[in-house]
């Protein structure tokens, strides 16, 4: 008789533990790192910036690199809020990443098998449905997304604290899981955070309405008062998401992402998963072109109307067994729950279709928040996990069935029949779906010596688990590759950023879309698009950058003349990789293989405008700055008329300037400016709410100038001019949340004051 397995949770850590290594060895032992798409183009920068920041004792509220200047804490992308953020920047930059994917894989698993746990399966069928969960398309393919891959990681562990809270209306449970929603907020993955947020009010209020449903669960009439008194606490436990919450929402409103323009085809149904393609589910790499994997494909946007690719559905890819274990999922007496999971990960796939079928659009105009996001392919992580769980419940039941005496016809002849039918769709195309080729016949294998014998029983249930995880394993390794680590080196892999960093003058410089970045993958050495945001990692000013979201004014003056652009953008110079020969007004020259084209006269980063005009009511200003004729070095339109005391100091001529930048820091900055006239003078930054101004250590008001840039009265003589970036909201929130941490572990402290102690027995006397 085969001994029943007995894991227990501290090998199944140790199992994620070793898979995470196993999965990230490369970056954790090798020196190799992941590069591909946003992470060398936006969150390498960024972090690099971070860290460089924070380890001058400065803690960086704004970023003046790209766009004329925006928010960086108040950016979701950079993901300040986040705590795991800071744990990874201990190591190097781009260690730190492999470090990143390391922790959010085991967390990934271990909160899948926290939340099977408490489901009462079994240890085996938690570690299948855990690892299915953690090695699952969603994740490997996030990995260029970090907000998005942190924020799918924690999904289990809310939806583990949720079940644990209808097992017993704890206040500690409730205060947990609303901080565990605080934290996938903080991820500043917004579109995955609203899928979060609705499947775990589905399942809160299906387990709420549905006793029968919860194992364990106290028999009796719903306890109200405990309800309320532990959504009260959850929603303590949820208050940090106001850190994040707060400034993004101010930078939001100012945002691209309020575009009046932004419809359903423009925007929320960007990025829908075609419906034919869901054969992805289970042949991953069957549709690639020749030469393509995976990741390639996916970040190839071949629809520019409707911005997508037929790929999308590789995320819902949780092996080739998942359908035939979500069959068995129902061979249980109660089947309320599979029914429900099943139900929910057939919605979320539905949603998924986006612009192809209604359901995603009706939800944009039905659910707040549902209408900022777009992406709804990302409604796949909620099949993935609830598919997780129905694997699980169907090894379980695999387990049981197998482990009874008796014919296991009942499970052997449909797998036969499942493997054979997946093993001829398999074989059209064996190149690329040979992964699953070898885990459907390791699985057949694996059900006929665990069915039908007795001595191979456990090497029939090892070899049909390794079949339901190594496809996972060699997916994620074969189709998301690794390079150098000094990929990451913008400075290196682009002498020229080093050359223009040596013109210390204030400006910026505009980045041609042509310039090629060279990286390697082993032996392979080929060019990117340059990465933009490397000029925040390298401190360099651009004109440009990337960023999925983009200040309306910043938008709205990218489209005026070329020259008034550059003007109001204090552009130091050009870089291009080809020759555009003598272009007026500029010189140029070559910078190593690339070609540097500067203005003959200067722009500079302070004007002195002598001209002023407000716009019209209604608006206007971008039409006055239309005019070919219109020199912000001599004309300003201001957001408002002049304050009569100004305008009464102003000569109406144009005054003599001279300036010095004494100070440049993100959120600080300090001008020595000589004047031999009272002027208004205009400074190439961004005007955005928090933005303070001091003249000479004296409060002095920012006016706004030629519809996005700050400007200043000054009078005659010299001033040392100070700006410093101090948002409303900056004391109030460090306030906020010292105040919670203290509540917080107070309340700690106060559980485990009254943890109930062991009661000791009297000595007996002698």
């Amino acid at each position: 008789m085969e001994p029943k397995p007995n894991p227990t949770p501290l090998s199944s850590l140790g199992l994620y533990l070793g898979v995470a290594f196993l999965a990230f060895f490369s970056c954790l032992v090798l020196g190799r790192s992941y590069y591909d798409n946003d992470l060398i183009y936006q969150f390498v920068p960024f972090r690099i910036f971070l860290k460089n920041q924070l380890a001058q004792g400065h803690f960086p509220l704004w970023n003046p690199y790209l766009f004329g200047g925006q928010p960086f804490f108040a950016n979701p992308n950079t993901m300040m809020c986040y705590p795991l953020t800071y744990l990874t920047l201990l190591f190097p930059i781009p260690y730190d990443l492999g470090v990143f994917f390391f922790i959010h894989m085991v967390l990934a698993a271990g909160g899948a098998h926290f939340w099977l746990k408490s489901l009462r399966l079994s240890e085996n069928a938690c570690r299948m449905g855990a690892l299915a969960f953690a090695l699952s398309g969603v994740f490997w393919w996030e990995l260029i997304h970090l907000q998005i891959l942190a924020a799918y990681a924690l999904f289990p562990w809310l939806m583990g604290l949720l079940e644990g809270l209808f097992k017993e209306w704890s206040r500690p449970r409730a205060f947990l899981a609303g901080l565990c929603f605080a934290l996938i907020f903080s991820c500043g993955g917004f579109q995955s955070t609203t899928c979060v947020f609705y499947t775990a009010l589905v399942y809160f209020l299906f387990k709420l309405f549905n006793r029968e449903a919860n194992p364990g669960a106290p028999a009796g009439p719903l306890p109200w008062k405990k309800l309320a008194v532990a959504l009260l606490f959850a929603l303590w436990g949820a208050l940090p998401l106001l850190v994040h919450l707060i400034p993004a929402q101010e930078f939001s409103q100012l945002t691209n992402r309020r575009d009046p323009g932004q419809t359903y085809e423009n925007f929320n149904g960007t990025f829908s998963m075609v419906p034919s393609t869901v054969y992805q589910f289970l042949f991953p790499s069957m549709g690639l072109p020749e030469g393509q994997t995976i990741d390639q494909a996916i970040q190839n946007i071949t629809d520019r109307v409707n911005v997508g690719n037929d790929f999308l559905a590789d995320f819902g890819y949780i092996g080739a067994w998942a359908p035939l274990l979500f069959f068995f999922a129902f061979k249980r007496k109660d089947r309320r729950f599979p029914w429900f999971l099943l139900a929910v990960a057939a919605l979320s796939i539905l949603t998924a279709f986006g612009r192809y079928f209604p359901l995603h659009r009706a939800l944009c105009s039905i659910l707040p928040g549902l209408d900022l996001s777009r992406a709804p392919f990302r409604f796949i992580q909620t099949y993935v996990l609830f598919g997780s769980a129905l694997l699980a419940y169907g090894f379980q039941s695999l387990e049981r069935t197998l482990g009874e005496k008796g014919s296991p016809s009942g499970v052997l002849f449909p797998a036969a029949i499942y493997g054979a039918l997946l093993v001829l769709a398999g074989l059209t195309r064996p190149a690329l779906t040979w992964r699953e080729l070898i885990a459907l016949l390791l699985g057949l294998t694996g059900l006929a010596l665990w069915g039908m014998t007795r001595t191979w029983k456990t090497l029939g249930r090892w070899a049909f688990q390794a079949a339901l995880v190594l496809p996972l394993l060699l997916t994620g390794w074969g189709d998301f590759q690794t390079g150098p680590a000094s990929n990451m080196d913008y400075r290196g892999n682009f002498p020229a950023l080093t050359a223009l960093g040596d013109d210390a003058a204030p400006g910026r410089y505009y980045m041609d879309s042509g310039l090629v970045y060279p990286v390697r993958k082993d032996t392979l050495a080929y060019g990117i698009p340059f990465p933009d945001n490397s000029m925040v990692a390298v401190g360099l000013r651009d004109i440009g950058g990337y960023s999925p979201i983009l200040l309306k004014n910043y938008l709205e003056i990218r489209n005026l003349p070329m020259r008034t652009n550059f003007q109001l953008m204090a552009l130091k110079g050009m870089l291009f990789s080809q020759d555009h020969g003598d272009i007026p007004d500029f010189n140029h020259r070559a910078l190593g293989s690339l070609f540097f084209y500067e203005p003959k006269s200067r722009f500079e980063y302070l004007n002195v405008p002598y001209q002023f005009s407000a716009p019209p009511v209604g608006g206007g200003d971008l039409r006055v700055m239309s005019q070919p004729d219109f020199n912000p070095a001599d004309q300003a339109v201001l957001e408002k008329p002049l304050d009569p005391g100004i305008l009464s100091q102003l000569p109406g001529k144009k005054a003599a300037l001279k300036y010095e930048w004494v100070k440049d820091e993100p959120d600080h900055q300090i001008f020595q400016v000589h004047l031999d006239l009272n002027s208004l003078v205009t400074f190439s930054d961004i005007a955005f709410p928090g933005w303070k101004a001091s003249v000479d250590g004296k409060p002095s008001p920012i006016l706004t100038a030629d519809h996005s840039f700050r400007a200043l009265f000054l009078p005659a003589g010299g001033h040392r001019v100070e700006f410093e970036y101090v948002p409303w909201w900056g004391k109030p929130l460090l306030g906020f949340l010292a105040a919670w941490c203290l509540t917080a572990l107070l309340y700690a402290a106060f559980l485990y004051r009254s943890r109930k102690l062991p009661v000791l027995d009297a000595p007996q006397p002698q």
